[in-house]
C-alpha cells in the first residue's frame, strides 16, 4: 500500500488556512467598524436635518444598523471560524447594506438625498475582500438599487446631471473592484501553489519521495509521544543500501540516483498507510511503524527484498536494523540509536539481512 504523509501535507495547508482566516477576520472587523462609523455620520446628518422627510423611519433604520453591527462585531469570530459561512455572511451583509442605503435614500428624498453616495462603499469593500463572483453580485445590487431609487423619483429630471456623474462613479468603482478581485484571486492561487511547493520541498525528498530527515523527526517525535502516552508498541527500522558506491562507480551517479529513486518508491509502496518513511540523505533510509513488532519488521524487510529483486532494474539489496520502543528508549533519539546499532550488526554480519533489538534479545535474520 502506498504510504501517505498526512502531517506533512497538512503543514502547508494549515499555514495557508491561518493566513486566510486572519485576512477574513481582520477585513470583516474593519468593514463592520467602517459601517458603524458611516451610520454614526448618517445619524449626525439626521440630527442636523430634523425636519426632513421620514426622519423617524430613517432613525429606526440607522439605529437597527448600529445594533446589528455591534452584534456582528462581537460574534464575528465564531462566524469566521466556520469557513463555509464566511463568504456567504460577508456577501449577505454587503447586499443588505446596499438595500438599506437605497431604502434610506428613497425615504430621505430619493435622488436629491446625499445618502445615495454611500452606495459606493460596499462595492469598493467587495473589491478588496470578495472573490469576483461576489463582487459582481454586490455591484449589481448597488447599481440596481440606485436605478430603482432614481426611476421612482418624480423629480429626476432636475437631477439628471448629478445622477449621471453618480452612476459613472458607481459603475467605474464596480469595474475597478471586479478587476482588483480578479487579480487578487489569481495572485492568491499562485501564492498558495508556491507555498505548498515550498512546504513539499521542505518535507519531501525530491529524489525518492520519502520524508526529509527534519520532517521524519517531527512526525516521529509526535508518534513516540503518542505511543508512550497510550502504551502502544512502536517499531523503528534503519536501513542502508548495500554497495551503492559500486553502482556509482560503474554506472555513474545518475545510475545511483535511479536506484535510490526506485528504492524510495518501493519503501513507500510496501509500507502501511500509517507508517512514516524517511530518507536521511545518501543511501540511508528509515521507517517508523506504529503498532509495529519484531515479526512485522522482519516481514516488511522480506517484502521489500522480494519487490527489489523482482524489479527489471538491477537494484541493490538493503541491510536493516530494527528496534522497538522500550522503557529505556523513551525518545526518538534513543530508539534511533538502538536501531542504528542493530544496522551496524547487520552490515557486519554479511549484509542483505535484518537485525532486530527487542528488549534483551537480538534477532539476526538473513533475507
Amino acid at each position: 500500500m502506498t504510504n501517505h504523509f498526512p502531517q506533512g501535507v497538512d503543514a502547508s495547508r494549515s499555514t495557508t488556512d491561518r493566513v486566510h482566516d486572519g485576512f477574513w477576520l481582520l477585513q470583516t472587523r474593519v468593514a463592520l467598524l467602517v459601517m458603524l462609523a458611516e451610520t454614526t455620520i448618517v445619524m449626525g446628518y439626521l440630527a442636523a436635518t430634523p425636519h426632513g422627510a421620514h426622519r423617524l423611519a430613517i432613525w429606526i433604520i440607522a439605529s437597527s444598523c448600529v445594533a446589528l453591527g455591534m452584534v456582528s462585531l462581537f460574534v464575528v469570530v465564531p462566524i469566521q471560524a466556520a469557513r463555509t459561512w464566511r463568504v456567504s455572511f460577508s456577501l449577505a451583509w454587503s447586499v443588505a447594506t446596499c438595500i438599506v442605503i437605497a431604502s434610506a435614500t428613497a425615504l430621505d428624498g430619493s435622488v436629491s438625498s446625499p445618502l445615495r453616495s454611500l452606495l459606493v462603499v460596499p462595492v469598493a469593500f467587495a473589491g478588496l475582500m470578495f472573490p469576483p463572483a461576489s463582487v459582481a453580485i454586490t455591484a449589481s445590487t448597488a447599481i440596481a438599487a440606485a436605478s430603482l431609487v432614481s426611476a421612482t423619483d418624480p423629480h429626476i429630471g432636475s437631477e439628471w446631471s448629478g445622477l449621471l456623474i453618480d452612476f459613472s462613479v458607481l459603475i467605474g468603482i464596480a469595474a475597478i473592484s471586479f478587476a482588483v478581485s480578479l487579480g487578487r484571486t489569481r495572485l492568491q492561487c499562485e501564492t498558495d501553489r508556491l507555498t505548498k511547493e515550498l512546504a513539499d520541498r521542505a518535507t519531501i525528498d525530491e529524489l525518492t519521495g520519502c520524508l526529509t530527515r527534519r520532517a521524519f523527526d517531527e512526525q516521529g517525535e509526535a508518534e513516540v509521544a503518542r505511543s508512550i502516552r497510550y502504551g502502544r508498541p512502536l517499531a523503528y527500522i534503519m536501513m542502508d543500501v548495500d554497495n551503492l558506491k559500486g553502482i556509482n562507480d560503474t554506472g555513474g551517479h545518475s545510475a545511483g540516483d535511479r536506484a535510490l529513486a526506485s528504492i524510495g518508491q518501493t519503501l513507500r509502496q510496501m509500507s502501511r498507510a500509517g507508517d512514516i518513511v524517511g530518507r536521511f540523505g545518501g543511501d540511508e533510509f528509515a521507517i517508523l511503524l506504529p503498532d509495529g513488532d519484531p515479526e512485522g519488521m522482519v516481514d516488511l524487510a522480506r517484502r521489500i527484498r522480494r519487490q527489489l529483486s523482482s524489479s527489471e532494474r538491477d537494484l541493490p539489496t538493503l541491510s536493516y536494523g530494527g528496534a522497538t520502543l522500550q522503557d529505556k528508549a523513551s525518545s526518538l533519539v534513543v530508539l534511533r540509536e538502538d536501531a542504528d546499532s542493530a544496522l551496524y550488526e547487520a552490515k557486519g554480519s554479511g549484509r542483505d539481512r535484518i537485525v532486530v533489538h527487542c528488549a534483551d534479545s537480538v534477532n539476526n535474520v538473513a533475507l
